[in-house]
């Protein structure tokens, strides 16, 4: 579903999109099958949740799709994602994400994985490839613990005590580059 949705298309040469806007919620499971298509996504399993967006700006020569100019706010809805890579879904729920040409940036994104859960807030540089984030009210159980320290062929031994409580004001991480 969708409302105030609103364009101004523009016929002479070059043909455009000058402006348009608009409210819409989508339910990513009726979208992974087109998404499919169009993306690289074989490492995901599974995708469920929806999110409201609210397309403040957006601005298109059909001639230049690849400048496309935009503005988007979004907020997740429980969403849930499989990854093949990961022991069990991810979810996300809650908080801001703020989506332009070259960023995304979210505020107070609750994600959780198995007994784990935090409370997320940084920014992705599409243009560079770049992630910073900082993580809040963050607490890990033994499930999650122990997968790692198992992936990370670490002794059960040095297993510490559950839950870990944790915080990072900031972890930075940028394409050949040590995570910060």
């Amino acid at each position: 579903p969708f409302s105030d949705a609103g364009a101004q298309i523009e016929l002479r040469q070059p043909l455009r999109l000058s402006a348009a806007s608009g409210k819409a919620t989508l339910k990513l499971e009726q979208w992974v099958p087109w998404l499919r298509t169009k993306a690289p996504l074989d490492d995901i399993a599974s995708l469920s949740g929806n999110v409201e967006v609210a397309l403040n700006r957006l601005a298109l020569r059909f001639d230049r799709p690849q400048e496309v100019d935009f503005d988007a706010a979004v907020k997740p809805g429980k969403l849930s994602a499989e990854l093949k890579m990961l022991p069990a879904a991810v979810s996300v729920d809650g908080g801001s994400i703020q989506a332009t040409r070259d960023q995304v940036r979210f505020a107070g994104v609750s994600a959780a994985m198995l007994d784990a859960r935090a409370s997320v807030s940084g920014s992705f540089s599409l243009k560079h490839s770049t992630l910073e984030l900082s993580l809040a009210d963050g607490v890990t159980g033994e499930k999650l613990l122990r997968w790692a320290l198992e992936r990370a062929e670490v002794p059960s031994r040095l297993e510490p005590r559950t839950p870990l409580r944790f915080a990072a004001q900031r972890i930075a991480w940028a394409p050949k580059a040590p995570v910060e």
